[in-house]
């Protein structure tokens, strides 16, 4: 009975071994009924290999199901007596499998950053006497998600080079809204005028955003990345002066599922996950995150004996 092997290597985005110890993979041939089923403990390894007996000669889908990250889906075909490869398949997280993220302590934090936060002014996020959550106190408040957010946008926008040899986030200035998709943060008209001429940027349609009491939303700016585009929505109090507001996200570009081999990807009309966006930067614009995930950790069941 002739045997084909299929030697697979199994990393994330940031070519590292999947925090999974066992993962689900089938094989489905394209032009007869076999199917293979087994389970892979990679024990913080990335390489595997996987023995078929009486493959044939076929064009395999093969379907990968980690526990923490996205269930991804190829095509291989396999020879019998030979050894198939592939390049590295490149899992993006599952979000919804996140229980923490583990993110530099404050003081490790880049010094722009660690600035903004000192100068934040964020309504939600207050101390016992009413005023404004700011420095150490506001970062160890924030809950994963916008602690995710916060880094990713620093990440981007300090990667995003203008004119004038400063970055889109040198020239934010307080911090006056933090959600998981954007931020608004005040600034001046510089950010507009160096967008503007900056032809990385292009001018993109401004109606779905919402802008702050007292501004008025008059135009906005994307990047030509391919995927992972920050997205600058300008607001100004008043027809003249320098008092601007920017609102700044990173659109997923049609979601996750077009740059991974995503078996299904999920449409929603919630807000985009930060997790998401993290993948998106790494795996197409080598931004290094600045954070790691954290997952459950993983029990033991044990089936109780009828009485």
């Amino acid at each position: 009975m002739a045997t084909a092997k299929v030697a697979l290597q199994l990393v994330d985005v940031l070519n590292q071994p999947l925090q999974d110890s066992n993962i689900l993979i089938e094989f489905f041939s394209s032009d007869s009924s076999k199917h293979f089923r087994t389970v892979v403990s990679p024990n913080g390894g990335a390489n595997i290999t996987i023995n078929l007996q009486d493959s044939g000669n076929s064009i395999y889908r093969v379907m990968i199901m980690p526990s923490n990250y996205r269930t991804l889906q190829f095509f291989l075909r396999v020879t019998e007596g030979a050894t198939v490869t592939r390049d590295p398949v490149v899992f993006p997280v599952n979000p919804d499998k996140v229980v923490d993220i583990n993110a530099p302590a404050s003081a490790a934090l880049p010094a722009p950053l660690q600035n903004m936060l000192t100068n934040a002014s964020l309504d939600n996020f207050k101390d016992v006497a009413g005023n404004p959550l700011q420095g150490p106190a506001l970062y160890n408040a924030l809950p994963p998600l916008l602690k995710a957010a916060l880094l990713n946008l620093y990440t981007k926008a300090a990667a995003t080079k203008l004119g004038d040899q400063n970055s889109v986030f040198d020239k934010l200035g307080v911090l006056i809204t933090l959600n998981q998709d954007r931020l608004f943060a005040k600034t001046g008209a510089s950010l507009l005028e160096e967008t503007m001429q900056d032809t990385f940027f292009h001018k993109v349609d401004d109606t779905l955003h919402k802008t702050k009491p007292d501004y008025k939303i008059f135009t906005s700016y994307k990047t030509r990345d391919d995927r992972g585009n920050l997205q600058l929505t300008f607001s100004r109090k008043g027809d003249t002066g320098n008092d601007y507001l920017v609102d700044m996200d990173i659109d997923e570009a049609q979601g996750i599922g077009h740059i991974f081999e995503v078996v299904q990807n999920t449409v929603t009309s919630g807000l985009t996950n930060p997790y998401d966006v993290r993948e998106i930067l790494m795996a197409k614009q080598q931004l290094r995150p600045l954070y790691n995930f954290r997952f459950a950790t993983t029990g033991a069941a044990a089936a109780a004996a009828a009485v």
